[in-house]
């Protein structure tokens, strides 16, 4: 009886969904939605023994653990600068799985790169992002598009692996996505996923259809890890989640319930080698020891996006391409801004050009000539650029502009703070 009045719950909410759907208000929430999880997606830090490997907001970038150095290796990887890379997972020191909205998933082996047969329906603009990868037990790649996961098959390679709808997908809900995966001792495949229904989902080892586990109605579920005990952990936006597998217990901790916490939506999280699991939120760092929480922060802790634990550091990932490495209680921030411009941050030993910025006008001049001038912002956005023929140049700076820009003068490059 129970089950068959949930069928009937269930049935009659997709109904009022599908009538709603085509309201004014449902589309601007869909909008909404949409712009959500194309912007927080967190898989976009992977490791092999001696790089961090980074999908930034344009292009991939590689930086040495030892030294801390970095450069962009989206040509070493056989990958276009201008793509959009949703998720990203290295596999030893060569190899080098990827997502991109143009080509879906590939493959890059270490010489060449192997496309992945998608038996997945693309969004309505041609899009077909994967926001995870996964490898399980037997090193096999696991994939996702919206609400439907599968083993991909190469191209040109038969017979094609169908792929897996979670219900909210099955339901033909519009906003069904799997924002990440992890998997856990057994073998079992777990998803955090975004639907009318859901938010966690499992697919058991060996069957043959995923199973509802944690339910929340078009909640933002976007990270989750198996700790050492097998509990699963979820980022979402009613809060922090440890569901018990053997006491199928689900336990959310916020705010409210722990003071420790705070007051923030986190989106990702990472289990270390200690068994520690961190979480990150926009602007905090959180650490649960297995009986407590720890916040830590810095200045230009913002818009956090991914985090990724190696070893005894953690690093987060902002929007704006800086890396922050957390070791030792400590932050230090990397600015991978000129690696994703593609301009050298580095100064000549002896510099023609001297460049400052004065009530909001930049001043550059240089004995040689000017030749040309391009100022970008520390997001590696172009603000302005021009050619000239002279020693000197003034040009007025939008009055918005704050922080660090790089100005680069013929073939140098001048770094102000303004």
């Amino acid at each position: 009886m129970n089950r068959l009045l949930k069928y009937l719950l269930r049935t009659f909410a997709i109904l009022l969904f599908t009538i709603s759907n085509v309201s004014p208000i449902q589309g601007e929430l869909w909008q909404w939605n949409k712009e959500w999880h194309d912007d927080y997606y967190t898989n976009r830090l992977t490791k092999n023994a001696d790089y961090i490997i980074i999908a930034t907001s344009k292009g991939v970038v590689k930086l040495n653990k030892t030294d801390n150095t970095f450069y962009n290796a989206s040509n070493e990887y056989l990958i276009d600068e201008k793509c959009k890379i949703t998720a990203i997972l290295a596999q030893g020191n060569d190899t080098l799985y990827y997502s991109d909205g143009y080509y879906g998933v590939s493959l890059f082996d270490g010489n060449t790169t192997k496309s992945y047969y998608y038996p997945l329906p693309v969004s309505d603009n041609g899009e077909c992002y994967s926001y995870s990868l996964l490898l399980d037990s037997l090193n096999d790649i696991w994939i996702n598009f919206r609400g439907y996961f599968s083993k991909p098959t190469e191209f040109n390679i038969f017979p094609i692996n169908q792929p897996y709808k979670i219900q909210d997908a099955i339901y033909g809900a519009p906003t069904a996505v799997i924002m990440d995966m992890a998997i856990d001792s057994k073998g079992d495949l777990w998803m955090a996923t975004y639907g009318l229904f859901y938010q966690v989902v499992c697919l058991q080892n060996q069957q043959n259809s995923p199973i509802d586990v944690i339910s929340g109605k078009e909640k933002q579920a976007t990270s989750i890890v198996v700790d050492f005990d097998d509990n699963i952990w979820l980022t979402s936006d009613d809060g922090i989640h440890c569901y018990n597998q053997e006491t199928g217990k689900d336990s959310i901790m916020t705010n409210a319930t722990n003071p420790n916490i705070p007051a923030v939506q986190f989106y990702a999280n990472d289990i270390d080698d200690n068994g520690n699991i961190w979480f990150t939120s926009e602007s905090n760092l959180l650490k649960w020891n297995g009986s407590e929480f720890t916040t830590y922060t810095c200045n230009g802790y913002e818009e956090a996006r991914s985090i990724l634990c190696d070893e005894d550091i953690v690093w987060v990932l902002l929007k704006n391409d800086k890396l922050l490495k957390f070791q030792n209680n400590e932050f230090k921030t990397i600015d991978l801004s000129p690696a994703v411009t593609g301009i050298k941050e580095s100064i000549a030993e002896v510099s023609n050009t001297k460049a400052y910025v004065s009530n909001g006008v930049l001043y550059v001049e240089n004995a040689e000539g000017i030749n040309s001038v391009e100022v970008y912002d520390a997001t590696g956005r172009v603000i302005t650029s021009g050619s000239y023929n002279s020693s000197s140049v003034q040009i007025q700076l939008p009055s918005t502009l704050k922080g660090v820009i790089l100005v680069k003068v013929n073939y140098e490059v001048v770094k102000i703070v303004i």
